[in-house]
């Protein structure tokens, strides 16, 4: 099963569970005392158990032209994979770090950031902790960011690489991932994005099978978000929902915290569901970093 098709089962299971639990499907939950980083700094998240990521897969075969690297978050030494745009120049090359959807990465992956490399972007497919035979264990949405901002600072220390245009853009739970990059203070990134990948407080509930720690701690749930914490943000961070997306419920509750707390969030809504919306939004998004180049 690839990483859309099993992400997606896991979303209906969550949103079926909070129509279940008469809950609101948008917002955040439990303001955090201090700003976000102090508090995610000073914790360390209890896992109930320590095991792989839920999608069982192998390294993939790697694809003809694309560059298979190693980085290092931590003490794990994590898989990637660097695709650089036709005819790129030997330096300056602006870059996005794609988060792929679902929990292994795999081919059709690199299939879709086909919008990115036709732009002119490099292109880095980070796989985490616990996929893809990576050593470490799945932490869903917490050890996985510091993978992610490993990955950034792997990837800026490229010589072709324009470290003062790196992006990042994930879909599904690799946009849980790119969304919580927003609040990180020490990554060269200039804008994140997301397709289907802004997560409500609620959306735990539906996810009992794989979550590895104590859902019933409102800490750790809200650690693992961007709503609730948008106050902290750090960078614009660009939201896109599918308009036959069920996740497309939280669009006013994200909206109306944005403008409550002033944050950099922007939220839009295209044609498609869940997986059909992916490649509008990421057409939508470099239009949108591109506007502000």
């Amino acid at each position: 099963m690839s990483g859309l098709r099993q992400d997606v089962g896991l979303l209906t299971t969550a949103i079926m569970a909070i129509a279940l639990a008469g809950c609101s499907p948008g917002g955040g939950g439990p303001k955090l005392e201090r700003p976000y980083l102090d508090v995610r700094r000073a914790h360390s998240t209890v896992l109930n158990e320590k095991v792989k990521a839920p999608q069982k897969a192998k390294r993939p075969e790697l694809p003809p032209g694309v560059e298979d690297v190693t980085y290092i978050s931590g003490d794990l030494p994590l898989h990637a994979w660097l695709a650089m745009p036709q005819g790129a120049p030997a330096e300056g090359v602006p870059a996005i770090v794609y988060f792929h959807g679902g929990f292994a990465l795999g081919k059709e992956d690199l299939d879709a950031c086909k919008p990115f490399l036709e732009k002119g972007y490099a292109v880095m497919l980070p796989s985490l902790r616990g996929e893809n035979d990576n050593p470490g264990n799945f932490e869903l949405l917490y050890g996985e960011i510091d993978d992610a901002r490993a990955a950034i600072r792997w990837l800026a220390d490229r010589p072709r690489i324009d470290k003062g245009r790196i992006y990042t853009f994930g879909h599904s739970i690799g946009g849980g991932v790119s969304a919580l990059l927003s609040l990180w203070d020490d990554i060269p990134v200039l804008s994140t994005g997301s397709s289907g990948g802004l997560y409500p407080y609620t959306a735990f509930n539906g996810w009992s099978s794989i979550i590895p720690f104590d859902r019933r701690n409102p800490l750790e749930r809200q650690l693992r978000l961007l709503l609730g914490n948008t106050a902290d943000m750090k960078r614009p961070h660009f939201a896109f929902l599918g308009e036959d997306d069920p996740m497309k419920s939280v669009l006013g509750p994200a909206e109306e915290e944005a403008k409550a707390t002033g944050a950099p969030l922007t939220v839009r809504v295209v044609e498609g569901d869940h997986f059909t919306s992916l490649g509008r939004a990421m057409r939508g998004f470099v239009h949108e970093i591109e506007k502000r180049q």
